[in-house]
């Protein structure tokens, strides 16, 4: 009989052994930063997550930039060279394989109009054209062959800013928009999808809960749209985004405390779901997406009394696989599966991505291993298909509420997505 043994769970023709306790769907404590640091950027380069500036114990500023290699599980201090102005709040990028740094706070609470990038191939830094404002708390994406920078305040009081600027590399030189912000905030929650710009909270004056979304025309030039808005005003947390999902993570309330509340926004329902709560409440913290791993890192604490040096990791989606005992390499992208909303109370949405056309079964399977729902099986081509499962097994009785798992087989590639059914 052919088995296969998927990251400790065993595999055989025709049931599935999977163990009570999983190691995704909730926050896992990580190796601790190597000193403690808050409102500093981060930024995922060649497989690895840099963490960049921001400030330590005693306020103390920093220039430096340590490095988390998932691969050892180990963080690297002084991973690469120091840039050369100390700096918080400020946003950063990959673009064009290289890192850029953008804005934030320096020394004696000078907000920054300065951009420092990082090229590996002579792994030093260097300066390029400034933008037209200082910002600190302000957020940069790329998009369309440029980096966008948007909002944040001018200074360390409510001047706030509703202006866009994009910098073009071929000119080395920041061109601002004719088009704004609808209002200026500092410290939203942002995500990219489908060439859209989603702004979530943020700090105006106080925090804020409204949500909007911006699409740019060819020019660069912005028409923005409301969302639905936040449950509750945040602002000066994280934010990643996988596929069609943004995730909003952390931050400070309206009551001025940091919250350990993450929630999530579909984009294709334009609506909210309930996701795992940090294990600490924190803000001001660095977040990334990596090999659909999220890495919160550092920090102030709950009360904005303390700079944090915890990293906490919350696994989106199962990507690893063995056969038998030994390691083989599987694209991270061949086969991929998630849903929502999750947990769900009626009918979940599963997404099956394929990089090229496969073969698949797409089943669900409860806490003891038993397949109650085939879902589908045959051929799709590639590219991103939507299954729905009505909370029924296959003689359509209503399951109970509990854990379940859609697991999706495609070849010797197997994924799966843990889902949570209350009635």
């Amino acid at each position: 009989m052919m088995k296969l043994r998927i990251g400790g769970l065993q595999w055989s023709m025709g049931m599935i052994l999977l163990p009570l306790m999983v190691g995704w769907g909730q926050w896992d404590r990580g190796p601790d930063l190597p000193l403690p640091r808050a409102g500093a950027a981060a930024v995922v380069f060649e497989g690895a997550v840099y963490i960049l500036g921001g400030k330590t114990n005693n306020n103390t500023l920093l220039n430096t930039v340590d490095r988390y290699d998932p691969r050892t599980g180990q963080w690297e201090a002084a991973a690469l060279p120091n840039f050369p102005k100390p700096r918080y709040n400020a946003a950063a990028v990959v673009f064009q394989n290289q890192i850029y740094l953008i804005g934030g706070v320096g020394m004696g609470g000078q907000v920054l109009r300065s951009v420092e990038v990082y090229d590996p191939a002579q792994n030093k830094w260097f300066s390029v054209h400034r933008m037209h404002y200082g910002r600190q708390g302000h957020v940069a994406v790329v998009l369309n062959g440029k980096i966008c920078v948007l909002g944040g305040s001018e200074n360390l009081g409510y001047e706030y800013a509703d202006d866009i600027e994009w910098y073009d590399s071929a000119a080395n030189d920041w061109e601002e928009s004719d088009s704004e912000l609808p209002e200026g905030r500092a410290a939203p929650f942002i995500g990219v999808v489908n060439n859209g710009i989603y702004l979530f909270g943020g700090y105006y004056i106080q925090p804020t809960s409204e949500a909007l979304v911006g699409r740019p025309d060819s020019s660069g030039d912005f028409s923005w749209f409301s969302l639905p808005p936040l449950s509750s005003p945040r602002a000066y947390g994280g934010s990643v985004t996988l596929g069609e999902t943004i995730y909003l993570i952390g931050g400070v309330g309206s009551n001025g405390r940091a919250t350990a509340r993450v929630e999530s926004f579909r984009v294709p329902e334009n609506a909210y779901a309930q996701e795992p709560s940090l294990q600490i409440p924190r803000s001001g913290m660095a977040t990334v997406l990596l090999d659909s791993i999220i890495y919160v890192m550092g920090g102030y604490d709950q009360n904005n009394a303390s700079i944090l040096s915890s990293m906490e990791m919350l696994n989106l989606r199962y990507t690893s696989l063995k056969a038998s005992d030994d390691p083989i390499s599987v694209p991270a992208d061949f086969v991929q599966l998630w849903g929502y909303p999750n947990p769900f109370n009626g009918r979940l949405t599963l997404e099956v991505g394929l990089k090229t056309v496969s073969e698949i079964e797409l089943s669900v399977f409860n806490l003891r291993g038993q397949r109650i729902r085939r879902i589908y099986r045959g051929t799709l081509t590639g590219g991103v298909h939507r299954f729905a499962w009505d909370a029924r097994d296959d003689q359509q009785h209503r399951v109970a509420s509990g854990v379940y798992f859609a697991v999706v087989k495609a070849g010797s590639y197997v994924r799966k997505f843990k889902m949570v059914y209350v009635r």
